[in-house]
């Protein structure tokens, strides 16, 4: 059964995604050349927008449940977090903000950046608690 509240949580990332990455190439990080690290970075990004439109589809005709949904947010949490919040990267919330001129363009950049994740963990919360009730009421038929 397709749920309109996660369809809309799910474009909703995709719309905060789309201003992360706008974020990114207003930063510098996303070159428009055909060096290795740009083609990839454009593979990676494009592949994303299209495992969520694809999933979408899936979803909308009951290929796929919420449990796709409910690991999709926990790689994209964790990308987020090797990304953005790990001691591992050089991409701190210091680094992003610092990037900007103008403090105002530095927060919204970061704010769009944290509802991404906020986003996405309340989706993982949902989508678990669709698929277990999915599950459950599959079991009791």
């Amino acid at each position: 059964m397709v749920n309109d509240r996660l369809i809309a949580l799910i474009v909703l990332i995709a719309a905060l995604f789309t201003g992360h990455i706008v974020d990114h190439a207003v930063r510098g990080d996303i070159a428009w050349d055909l060096t290795w690290p740009s083609v990839l970075s454009l593979i990676v990004n494009g592949g994303i927008f299209l495992l969520i439109a694809l999933g979408l589809v899936l979803y909308v005709n009951g290929h796929i449940g919420p449990g796709v949904w409910a690991i999709a947010a926990v790689l994209g949490l964790a990308l987020g977090w090797f990304g953005h919040l790990s001691p591992f990267t050089e991409q701190t919330p210091q680094y992003i903000y610092g990037c900007y001129n103008s403090p105002a363009a530095g927060a919204l950049a970061l704010g769009i950046f944290f509802a991404l994740m906020i986003a996405l963990a309340v989706a993982l919360i949902y989508a678990a608690q669709l698929w277990i009730r999915t599950r459950r009421e599959a079991a009791a038929a």
